[in-house]
C-alpha cells in the first residue's frame, strides 16, 4: 500500500482504543489519505468527531510517522493497516477497531481458522495452571488456534501449551511488539514471533502502561470466535476481556472453581449472569461443529508430546476437595448433631483462611496496577520472597515421585541443552524458586521458560508460593 505513510498518521492522531478514525472513515471512502489531504471545512462538517480529534487532523506533519515506518522497516515488524487484506477480518466490524496493527510473524489462515482467546489472571493457583493447559491442548487437538496476552500467569500457560507443541498462536499485547511484557516472557514471544503472530496496536518501542492493557484486550476477544476466562477475580482484567467479548458477539464461556476462593468469584460470577459453563474442549467443540470443520488431528493427538501430558496429568487434588468418606465422617463427629449450647450475648464468628492453594501468586501485580515496567525484577518480588522463604523452611520434605529408568531417559532425550541445565541445578528434592536456579550463565527468561516445558513433562512439579521440586 502506497499510502500507508497517511494510516500511521491518522492512527495517531486518533489514539489506541478510540473510534474518532472509525467514524471519519465512513464519510472518506478514500481512506487516510483522503483524510489528509481534504480541507479542514470538510473534516470539520463530520460532528460525529470529538474535537480535539479533528483539531489533531490539522497537524500533517508526517515526521513521526515516517520514523515509525523506518524503524519497523529496519526491524522485520509488518504495519497492518484496516484497508489491507491482510488485516483480520474478525476485527473489522469492531466499533473502535485499531487503525493500524503491527505484527511480527503472520499467520496467513487466520481468518478461517477457529480461534479462541483463553485469560484469566496473574496469580493463577495450580488448579487454573492445570485446566489452562489442559483445555488449550484439547482444543489445539481440534485444530484450534489460540489466542491470549503472553501476561503472567493464565495467559502464559495457553500461549505456553500452544509452543510446547509446536503449533502457532496470537499473543496480544499491552506494549510495542518489541517490547516485552513481562521481560522474563522475551524467549516466548520471539519464539511466537517466528512461529505464529505477535500482535499490538500500539507503536513499537511503547511501554506496557499499566492503562494499555484495558484497551488492548478488546483485540483479544475481537480476534477469537470463543473466549473463556479460567480464574480472575473480582476486578481481574479477565473479566474486561469477557465484557468486550459480550459486546462483540463472542461466545463466552468460564471455568467453573471452588466457591469462596478469590480466583473463583469471577468466573462464577460470569455464569450467574449468563456465561457458559465450560469443563472440557468438547463442551466448546459441540458450539462451532456446524461453522467449522472441528476433527481431532492425528498430528497432534499422536504428538509424543501430547501424549505425555495426556498420561501424567490429572486435575490436582487438595484436601479441600478430597471426598470424605462416611467412616471418616463419624470419626470427625461431622454426623452427629451437636448439643444447643446457650446463646453467649457478645459471641462473634470466628475468621476463617481461604485455602491455601487459592491464594495465588503474591507480588504479582493486576492489569493497571503499575504505569510502567519496575526498573528491578527483585524489587518488585523483594516482599514475596521473604514469604516465601520463610514458607519454604516449614514446608513437609515429601518423597519424590519415583520415575522409572527407561521412562526418565525418554524425557532427558526431549530436552534441549538449556532444560537439561535447569533440571540439572535443582539441590536433589528440595523445593526451591526460580531465582535459586541462575547458574550457569542462565537468564531468567531461560529457567522460566524451561521450568514450563520440564512440568509438562512431568520431570518437575509447582508447589504452592512459587516454589519447584524435581521429579526424576
Amino acid at each position: 500500500m502506497n499510502d500507508i505513510i497517511y494510516w500511521v498518521w491518522l492512527a495517531q492522531k486518533n489514539g489506541a482504543g478510540h473510534a474518532d478514525a472509525v467514524k471519519m472513515l465512513k464519510h472518506f471512502p478514500g481512506g487516510a489519505q483522503e483524510i489528509y489531504e481534504a480541507p479542514y471545512e470538510r473534516i470539520a462538517a463530520i460532528k460525529e468527531c470529538s474535537e480535539g480529534f479533528i483539531k489533531r487532523l490539522t497537524n500533517h506533519d508526517l515526521s513521526q510517522a515516517e520514523r515509525v515506518l523506518e524503524f519497523c522497516f529496519m526491524n522485520g515488524i509488518r504495519v497492518v493497516p484496516c484497508a489491507s487484506p491482510n488485516y483480520p477480518k474478525r476485527l473489522q466490524s469492531l466499533h473502535n477497531k485499531p487503525i493500524v496493527l503491527y505484527v511480527r510473524g503472520m499467520i496467513e489462515d487466520l481468518n478461517e481458522r477457529f480461534c479462541v482467546s483463553i485469560v484469566g489472571t496473574r496469580k493463577m493457583s495450580n488448579y487454573g495452571k492445570h485446566i489452562t493447559f489442559t483445555l488449550a491442548r484439547q482444543l489445539i487437538a481440534y485444530g484450534a488456534l489460540i489466542i491470549s496476552g503472553a501476561a503472567y500467569g493464565i495467559d502464559s500457560a495457553a500461549n505456553s501449551t500452544a509452543v510446547f507443541l509446536e503449533e502457532p498462536t496470537v499473543a496480544v499485547l499491552g506494549s510495542g511488539v518489541n517490547v516485552p511484557y513481562p521481560p522474563q516472557n522475551k524467549n516466548l514471544l520471539d519464539y511466537i514471533g517466528t512461529h505464529g503472530m505477535v500482535v499490538s496496536e500500539f507503536e513499537p518501542n511503547t511501554p506496557p502502561y499499566g492503562r494499555n492493557f484495558p484497551i488492548r484486550n478488546r483485540i483479544i476477544s475481537g480476534l477469537a470466535d470463543a473466549v473463556i476466562v479460567v480464574e480472575g477475580d473480582a476486578k481481574s482484567g479477565a473479566l474486561i476481556t469477557a465484557r468486550h467479548a459480550a459486546d462483540q458477539g463472542r461466545v463466552v464461556y468460564a471455568v467453573p472453581g471452588n466457591i469462596g476462593a478469590p480466583n473463583s468469584v469471577g468466573p462464577l460470577r460470569m455464569i450467574r449472569d449468563g456465561a457458559r459453563l465450560v469443563t472440557c474442549a468438547e463442551d466448546i467443540i459441540e458450539d462451532f461443529a456446524d461453522r467449522f470443520d472441528l476433527k481431532k488431528l492425528d498430528r497432534i493427538t499422536k504428538n509424543d508430546k501430547y501424549l505425555r501430558y495426556e498420561y501424567n496429568y490429572s486435575i490436582p487434588q487438595h484436601s479441600e476437595n478430597v471426598p470424605i468418606s462416611t467412616a471418616q465422617q463419624d470419626k470427625m463427629g461431622g454426623l452427629n448433631v451437636p448439643a444447643v449450647k446457650q446463646k453467649s450475648e457478645n459471641a462473634t464468628l470466628p475468621d476463617v483462611p481461604a485455602p491455601e492453594d487459592y491464594r495465588g501468586l503474591s507480588g504479582i501485580p493486576d492489569d493497571g496496577e503499575y504505569d510502567v515496567i519496575p526498573a528491578s525484577l527483585a524489587e518488585r518480588f523483594a516482599g514475596a520472597k521473604k514469604k516465601n522463604e520463610s514458607r519454604r523452611r516449614v514446608q513437609s520434605k515429601e518423597t519424590s515421585q519415583s520415575t522409572v529408568p527407561s521412562e526418565r531417559e525418554w524425557i532427558l532425550e526431549k530436552l534441549s541443552d538449556t532444560q537439561k541445565k535447569v533440571l540439572a541445578a535443582f539441590p536433589g528434592d528440595e523445593a526451591v524458586t526460580s531465582d535459586k536456579l541462575l547458574v550457569n550463565g542462565l537468564e531468567i527468561g531461560d529457567v522460566l521458560a524451561s521450568l514450563t516445558v520440564l512440568e509438562l513433562y512431568s520431570a518437575i512439579e509447582a508447589l504452592p508460593g512459587g516454589f519447584y521440586r524435581r521429579k526424576i
